[in-house]
């Protein structure tokens, strides 16, 4: 009922990406957090002819394209980033159609980076791009890649998980304001390590997720991805 994805078991039990709702994975640094997330959107938005919207907090641009060639090419990113992908005939062949379909007008896609803006001018961004590139009532799917503190102000009476809760409930209201989904990602905190660890040691819970329990709260999804 909702946007098909590249996962079709994810598909099958959840109805796709929904309108309004929240897709989020929460992992330890360097476990693939912005690769799931630029996979999830974009292949999304490819598949459905709709635009999508990325909002990173860390990478740059080239980075970011990087990631979206290695997105909808299927190639391994590490193959874009050397430039190795040039030895290899078929991989040619996927890279350029890829990089010719994000060129294309055809297919709009739209990105800001958002490290230093707050939850507020980050909702601002998301609604005045809306209603000014898509139109009231049009699907879109954004990308948050990924819910920590940027701009938001942490003292003694605001702690930093609350800012963090406080983040996320803006997310999920903006997403039901303009009726697009967004996916996102947090980090986990070391009791979900598996590093060196056997089976009996790792912990596949909620209380895993780091900074806010907010999280499980308002998404419709969150998954433990490592």
């Amino acid at each position: 009922s909702g946007l098909s994805t590249s996962f079709p078991e994810f598909d099958r039990l959840f109805g796709g990406l929904l309108p309004g709702n929240i897709y989020a994975i929460i992992s330890r640094p360097g476990q693939g957090k912005s690769t799931w997330i630029n996979e999830m959107c974009l292949r999304t938005a490819a598949d459905n002819n709709v635009p999508p919207l990325l909002l990173d907090t860390e990478m740059g641009t080239r980075e970011v394209q990087f990631r979206m060639v290695s997105a909808l090419s299927g190639v391994s990113l590490w193959y874009i980033q050397t430039g190795n992908w040039r030895k290899n005939a078929e991989m040619c062949k996927k890279v350029r159609a890829a990089w010719k379909k994000i060129e294309s007008e055809d297919w709009r896609y739209y990105y800001y980076p958002v490290g230093n803006k707050s939850i507020d001018e980050v909702c601002s961004l998301i609604r005045r791009w809306y209603y000014s590139k898509i139109g009231r009532g049009n699907p879109c799917v954004i990308a948050y890649d990924y819910i920590k503190l940027t701009g938001e102000r942490v003292g003694n009476n605001w702690a930093e998980h609350q800012a963090i809760g406080e983040k996320i409930d803006r997310l999920k209201k903006i997403a039901e304001e303009i009726g697009a989904p967004i996916v996102t990602a947090m980090q986990q905190n070391r009791s979900g390590e598996a590093f060196n660890r056997r089976v009996s040691q790792i912990q596949d819970d909620s209380s895993t997720a780091a900074l806010s329990d907010r999280l499980q709260w308002f998404a419709s999804f969150v998954g433990i991805f490592r």
